[in-house]
């Protein structure tokens, strides 16, 4: 209970309390000086569903001139993710044609990428675009200008390749506030000739969520 009349001192109070009116001013005390504020607090998993709270005689004076009674539906938030992309473009140092031919694998790099859920219980990832027919998990250059071949891009998440319409399951953590997706990208050979030139390629992170 907030009392905030113009010209009196500000008082708050935690409910239940009990004050003498005299205290707080000479004048008289109208509900246009008193704010109720509730304050929400989470005490464990959340669901959905309605709460019906019911405070009768919320405020009352002892002449019963004054009585308040409160009645309030509270309804669980849904379920909802985010994603938070800092820097949408990733940036990668040129590769050897001789490494890229190799077999062993190419070093992945990170990619900033974090997710904000709220009351979620499962959510997954998945990869999208224009992907090699051959190799699915490679998403083709698209680069504009003096492309390059045999090579495209792939991408990892805790490690593990991502394949176009194949979703991950993301591990959410206990306190679903901010976090970080170990995502990485790296360097992919195709089956193509390898030639020099630039390399680009587009993916889109696609989260579900529930």
């Amino acid at each position: 209970m907030i009392y905030d009349k113009p010209g009196a001192t500000r008082k708050e109070w935690v409910l239940p309390f009990s004050a003498p009116v005299a205290d707080l001013s000479q004048a008289a005390i109208t509900t246009d000086d008193l704010t109720l504020r509730f304050e929400a607090v989470k005490t464990g998993a959340m669901q959905s569903g309605t709460l019906n709270l019911r405070l009768p005689s919320l405020l009352s004076l002892n002449d019963n001139s004054l009585v308040v009674n409160m009645a309030v539906n509270v309804l669980a938030a849904k379920a909802h993710c985010a994603i938070q992309v800092p820097n949408p473009q990733i940036d990668l140092p040129p590769i050897d044609a001789t490494e890229l031919a190799s077999s062993e694998a190419k070093k992945p790099y990170p990619v900033s990428v974090n997710l904000l859920c709220l009351n979620t219980k499962k959510a997954s990832i998945n990869v999208e675009g224009a992907n090699d027919p051959q190799i699915p998990s490679i998403f083709k250059n698209v680069a504009p200008d003096n492309p390059a071949s045999g090579v495209g891009i792939e991408m990892l998440y805790n490690s593990s390749v991502l394949f176009p319409g194949r979703p991950m399951e993301i591990i959410l953590p206990q306190q679903q506030n901010g976090f970080a997706l170990p995502l990485a990208v790296r360097y992919a050979k195709t089956n193509e000739k390898i030639t020099k030139g630039n390399v680009k390629a587009q993916i889109t992170l696609r989260i579900n969520y529930l």
